[in-house]
């Protein structure tokens, strides 16, 4: 639509608007207040003419004299009456500010009684509000929570120094980790006991392995055998030079030693000594069964060579083999009776003893 429009009224007024976009084919607007006679209405930013371009009587609506056309911008401005009365006077403006500022400082601090002093305070920040609740966002609640980060502190937590008892930590872990778990493991450095204090092995601790002060132990102290098992066994002093025995699994012989020389030793047969045997006291018995050979001086197995056997403290009484098959009893050093191979007992002419033989 089309309007020629007119000048404003007289501008001593004070005015409330209401604009709105027409909907196709409008021809009124409800829902307003003013006084009739003291309206402006503009569509599309011309001013219209009152009676003649609309009409405006009701105090509450506007007709318009040609139907609008979709999106018209529509503009209606209530004026009202301007008097001096209405407002203040500079004396009642004066109290009314000088009360509104007193209220708003509210005995503030000097330093903080005024909006610079309040915006400084504030760090002219103006989105302080969001800047502080973003800032209380990233703290820890009382109540706890988890820390995303590293946390450092100069005194302590709780009454404990946490920086000395990082190190105490930093240390017991340190133990912990180089210790051996009860499940067991591997250990990579010695064992160390002291004097009487036992490693103990067995349900019933039966098995102890510990040294008192003087010498070592290992102890079966419950009722089963004590058993040391190897392929090959040597028993050695503790300069680990002199055997004192020795086994060989690939002959199962087992050897005993005297100053590191083998003397006495197992065989498939019985066993056999290196060395002479001595008896200083007491009875010897022996039960033989199969072949009991002596030995000859040169020690060859049937030597002609004279072998004695004299009884304890008398070396002068005994018994001794002169040339093949033929023993001989000899008393007070000479021999009393000679038994040859054909078992004939004569008493010999002359003595017959410690090598010397009689015919």
């Amino acid at each position: 639509m089309s309007y020629l429009g007119r000048s404003a009224k007289l501008s001593r007024k004070t005015q409330e608007k209401v604009s709105f976009l027409a909907t196709a084919g409008q021809t009124s607007k409800t829902g307003l207040s003013y006084v009739p006679t003291f309206v402006e209405v503009s569509v599309n930013g011309i001013l219209l003419t009152d009676v003649t371009d609309y009409t405006a009587t009701t105090g509450s609506s506007v007709s318009f004299g040609v139907a609008l056309e979709l999106n018209d911008e529509v503009t209606v401005v209530a004026l009202k009456t301007f008097a001096l009365a209405d407002h203040y006077t500079k004396t009642q403006t004066d109290s009314a500010v000088s009360a509104a500022a007193a209220a708003l400082v509210d005995s503030s601090p000097a330093a903080l009684n005024t909006l610079n002093e309040l915006a400084a305070a504030l760090g002219d920040d103006a989105n302080y509000a969001t800047t502080t609740t973003n800032a209380i966002g990233t703290k820890m609640p009382k109540s706890g929570g988890a820390f995303t980060g590293a946390v450092t502190t100069n005194s302590t937590f709780d009454g404990v120094d946490i920086a000395t008892r990082d190190g105490i930590l930093t240390s017991t872990t340190a133990t912990a980790a180089a210790a051996l778990p009860k499940a067991g493991g591997t250990m990579t450095g010695d064992t160390l006991h002291g004097d009487n204090v036992k490693a103990k092995f067995g349900a019933g601790n039966d098995l102890e392995i510990y040294h008192d002060g003087n010498k070592s132990n290992i102890s079966d102290v419950g009722t089963g055998n004590l058993i040391l098992t190897a392929s090959n066994l040597t028993v050695k002093d503790a300069g680990g030079t002199n055997r004192y025995l020795t086994t060989d699994a690939s002959t199962t012989a087992t050897r005993i030693y005297h100053n590191n020389v083998g003397r006495l030793a197992t065989t498939a047969t019985g066993v056999a000594v290196t060395g002479s045997t001595v008896h200083t006291a007491g009875d010897v018995k022996n039960t033989i069964s199969g072949t009991y050979k002596l030995f000859g001086a040169n020690g060859t197995a049937g030597s002609n060579s004279y072998v004695t056997y004299a009884f304890e403290g008398d070396n002068d009484t005994g018994m001794n083999r002169t040339g093949n098959n033929n023993l001989q009893l000899v008393t007070a050093g000479a021999a009393a009776i000679k038994i040859d191979g054909a078992g004939i007992v004569t008493k010999p002419l002359q003595p017959a003893f410690m090598g010397l033989s009689a015919t």
